[in-house]
């Protein structure tokens, strides 16, 4: 903003006047802020939700180097007795053998995965939810 337009626009406030633009946003806050109540128990349910998360992804990815390593081993044997075949029927045969069992391995392991996935969610909102319901029963204790 220029001089002249600071000099030509309407003053706002005055100095005698209070300030009370602050004080809406101040009470937003402080509500909004309300259910976690004491800092340091906000703060320890987060760090709780975060080492189940950790914990959780840990896990998840224990599992998803599990399947990789199962599958690949399953890959290369099935390659060798690919190379063993004596005939496109035999080839044909293994092949789809093969398809149909790996299908339904990663089928059975995405199925693994989410149900690892919903554990970890679980986990990880369970410190927040008893955050949460410990400070909204304090506030309405308060409120009594």
């Amino acid at each position: 903003m220029t001089r002249a337009m600071a000099k030509a626009a309407p003053s706002r406030t005055t100095k005698s006047e209070p300030t009370t633009a602050a004080e809406p946003a101040a009470a937003a806050a402080e509500e909004a802020a309300a259910p976690w109540g004491d800092n340091g128990e906000a703060m320890e349910a987060v760090v709780k939700a975060n080492g189940a998360l950790a914990s959780g992804m840990t896990a998840i990815g224990q599992e998803v180097m599990t399947f990789a390593n199962r599958r690949f081993g399953e890959n290369v044997a099935r390659t060798e007795s690919l190379m063993q075949c004596k005939d496109p029927e035999q080839v044909f045969s293994l092949s789809v053998d093969f398809a149909q069992k790996a299908a339904s391995q990663y089928l059975e392991e995405a199925n693994r995965i989410l149900e690892l996935s919903n554990q970890v969610t679980r986990a990880c909102w369970a410190p927040l939810e008893e955050q949460t319901r410990k400070a909204l029963r304090d506030m309405n204790d308060d409120g009594k």
